[in-house]
């Protein structure tokens, strides 16, 4: 069976970036968004990549930057109690920091309503 992945992508007027949240399902499975956030920082760190705390309006985890093959990739894996939250925004490398302040401004916005 194919899993379906909810997200939003906002992507700019240029059309040469991506930013895209998900909430996606195969984590939730796991009951423990913050032992997922924690496993999202170890991989993180056996690839050599530095791993930033980060919090967005409610929301806090880890943040990743590199490139890889020719775009500037930032990551974050957050949660907000059981709630886990994917972040992306990626572009071209010659790109890279042009959107960080728009997107650290979007995700300071982040707040958790549970509407169960």
């Amino acid at each position: 069976m194919d899993e379906h992945i909810e997200y939003l992508a906002i992507v700019p007027q240029s059309e040469d970036a991506l930013l895209r949240l998900s909430t996606d399902n195969r984590y939730k499975r796991s009951n423990d968004a913050a032992n997922w956030v924690e496993s999202f920082a170890v991989i993180q760190r056996k690839k050599n990549r530095t791993v930033v705390p980060a919090q967005h309006g409610e929301f806090r985890g880890h943040l990743v930057e590199f490139e890889a093959d020719g775009e500037w990739l930032r990551g974050w894996a957050l949660s907000a109690g059981e709630f886990p939250l994917c972040v992306h925004y990626r572009c071209q490398t010659e790109n890279a920091g042009r959107d960080d302040s728009i997107v650290d401004e979007m995700l300071k916005t982040l707040c958790f309503a549970d509407h169960q």
